[in-house]
């Protein structure tokens, strides 16, 4: 009986494996490349046939048949219908065979120990083979953890740690597509920080390949530009981006991020001369749109612009701004007030003899200012255009600017945590002085220009004391901080988030597992065809999700930073309708002999079921409906075991055939 449980459990997860995975059959056709843009999936072998989706260049389809110029695909999301040849670049061969190949990769384990090839990119997903070190394989698709190999014949993944990858061969790159909530474009920065530099941005659908993949930041490269973009603007299934209907011709208006002016050029391409450079908020008239250019006319010159430096949106102006003092002595602070109040500008501080002395929203008078006068010069950035100049303030010489009288010490934080240092800052600039920390109650804390906060400084207020030294005189009281709170609890970072069901059925519910367990985040479900399904950690599963695959994106929440995303389920079954049991599995011989095919049919005729062949209990021979007597089997007895599928429920075994003679 145990062995017969065994083989009951092997059976299970047998059929669990064959649900979890993919239309991965198409491993045996050639595939092909998308080239020329942007190339319509149609219902039939014509132009008139209804278009069923559209993909970018370099979108790689697998080719089911040729109808003519038209091949039969099947697409990444899983669509199949008809593309036309001229606008396909094919992989290998189309007669069904595989395509050509070479060995691009050994396997390797530091421990010396084989290494197992599973049937998807999981630990979760079953082993279907374990390979000795220095096996030889071929990379069919590189991932960013797991790739895909072949192995003898055997199609599987293995873990991108186990493989030894060839020289020049794709290890760590994988086609990805920009993804956006909102629509707009997603920025390509020169480092993993918001803090780095703009060189790009890039609307939804833009082809990238990752280069690293990270929870945060991915490296990437988007025709040839290398550069870092945030991980939750990206994704491996390709969303649904239709092109602006804008007619013949339409208004637009120049825009960029750095507040610069943008160049038209003679083609669609940086390679082409420039005809001119327009100022953010330059009204221009579209000819042409396309994804990356756009033909423009700007007055009487007519060329090309990136489309990401246009926009439908008027841009906003800047209408004025204003200085809080008119005259100054070293150690005031001037501050500039812009208007209208939501404008993205620059701000640069000028003196009289067009010396730019610092830049942002204030400017903190100097010694070496006496004498001259200073005012703010803004530029519009991003979608808002136009300058402006404030009045002059002058600078005189006080007594301050000899003999310093100190003004006021204020600290760098009024709102403390336990380990943060507080740092206290004298006015006027120059100035000098003894510090002395204090709580609120009087008591003595420390002295210096910087004071770190201590556990028993929590509940107590803060404040700092200068008294003034060399040739400054008077001393000065800072503000009290508020009290001092606990320290923040350090952050946890998600590292994963996996789905409990990874062959879901319309009606299951799925929940949002994460890694590790003690990290909290938001859950947003999406499916493959690119909608938003629902919110939270759990999501039941609905009849129009049929044929698509799911997925969960993860941001982290609280005291857990980071997002990430699942892996894609397998597509989603219609719900099973178990009204049909097996009665009984019949053989069509109990006394078998070498090379006779015995076949098992189920009961009621109706039913349908998973057959598991077994011989002595112990040694599973085939999981097919028939099987061949081997000469090996001699000697042993043979019966069948059926699991229903498809509607069907319940299990049968077979009566258990004679010993296995030979012919």
């Amino acid at each position: 009986m145990m062995k017969r449980a065994f083989a009951l459990i092997l059976t299970l997860t047998l059929l669990l494996t064959m649900l979890a995975l993919p239309a991965a059959q198409a491993d045996n056709y050639a595939t092909a490349t998308v080239k020329g843009g942007w190339l319509r999936l149609r219902e039939g072998a014509s132009n008139s046939a209804k278009t069923i989706s559209a993909y970018f260049t370099g979108t790689t389809v697998t080719i089911l048949g040729q109808s003519g110029a038209w091949y039969n695909v099947l697409t990444p999301d899983g669509k199949v219908g008809y593309m036309h040849s001229g606008y396909l670049t094919i992989n290998g061969a189309i007669s069904g065979s595989e395509p050509g190949e070479s060995t691009t990769g050994v396997v390797k384990s530091a421990n010396g120990k084989p290494v197992r090839l599973r049937s998807g990119p999981s630990v979760q997903y079953t082993i279907i083979a374990s390979y000795n070190v220095g096996t030889p394989l071929t990379v069919l698709n590189v991932g960013a953890d797991w790739s895909k190999v072949r192995i003898n014949g055997r199609v599987g993944y293995m873990m991108n740690e186990f493989i030894n990858f060839a020289p020049g061969s794709a290890v760590g790159g994988y086609t990805a597509y920009v993804v956006s909530a909102n629509g707009r474009g997603v920025v390509l920065r020169s480092g993993p920080s918001k803090d780095d530099e703009v060189l790009a941005t890039y609307q939804v659908g833009q082809v990238v390949t990752v280069l690293s993949y990270g929870s945060t930041w991915c490296k990437v490269r988007v025709n040839g530009l290398d550069g870092y973009m945030m991980s939750e603007f990206l994704s491996t299934v390709k969303p649904e981006v239709s092109e602006p209907n804008y007619g013949t011709a339409y208004t637009a208006y120049v825009t960029s991020q750095n507040g610069k002016g943008v160049r038209m050029r003679m083609g669609a391409g940086k390679i082409f001369p420039t005809v001119a450079t327009y100022s953010v908020g330059t009204k221009v008239t579209v000819l042409e749109y396309g994804a990356t250019w756009c033909k423009i006319r700007v007055g009487s010159n007519t060329g090309y612009m990136m489309t990401e430096f246009l926009t439908t949106k008027a841009p906003s102006m800047v209408g004025s701004v204003a200085i809080n003092l008119t005259t100054v002595q070293p150690g005031d602070t001037l501050k500039a007030t812009v208007s209208p109040a939501n404008v993205s500008v620059s701000i640069a501080w000028i003196n009289d003899k067009g010396v730019t002395l610092g830049y942002g929203s204030a400017y903190t008078v100097q010694e070496s200012d006496v004498g001259r006068r200073i005012r703010a010069s803004v530029t519009g950035t991003g979608a808002t255009s136009g300058t402006a100049v404030s009045s002059w303030a002058t600078v005189k010489e006080s007594y301050v600017s000899r003999v310093y009288l100190l003004k006021s010490v204020t600290i760098s934080d009024t709102t403390p945590i336990v380990g943060q240092t507080l740092t206290a800052t004298l006015s006027p600039a120059g100035a000098t002085a003894t510090i002395s920390w204090f709580r609120d109650n009087g008591v003595f804390v420390g002295s210096g220009s910087t004071y770190k906060v201590k556990a028993a400084d929590e509940g107590y207020r803060l404040y700092a004391w200068a008294d003034g030294t060399g040739n400054t005189s008077g001393e000065a009281t800072s503000e009290r901080t508020s009290a001092v709170a606990p320290a923040a609890p350090s952050t946890i970072v998600l590292q994963g988030v996996g789905i409990s069901n990874m062959s879901p059925r319309v009606g299951d519910t799925l929940k949002a597992e994460l890694s590790p367990k003690n990290t909290t985040a938001s859950f947003t479900w999406r499916s493959s065809a690119g909608h938003i399904l629902g919110y939270g950690d759990t999501y039941t599963v609905a009849a129009d999700d049929v044929g698509n695959s799911i997925y969960v994106y993860a941001n982290g929440t609280g005291a857990t930073s980071g997002s990430v995303v699942s892996s894609l389920t397998a597509q989603v079954q219609a719900k099973v309708d178990t009204t049909v049991r097996i009665d009984s599995v019949i053989l069509s011989s109990t006394s078998p002999v070498v090379g006779q095919t015995l076949y098992a049919a189920v009961a009621p005729s109706a039913a349908s079921a998973t057959f598991t062949w077994l011989r002595d209990d112990d040694k599973i021979l085939s999981t097919t409906s028939s099987y061949t007597v081997q000469p090996d089997d001699v000697g042993h007895t043979l019966y069948v075991w059926a699991d229903g599928a498809n509607g069907t429920f319940g299990s049968a075994t077979s009566k258990i055939t004679a010993p296995v003679a030979e012919k």
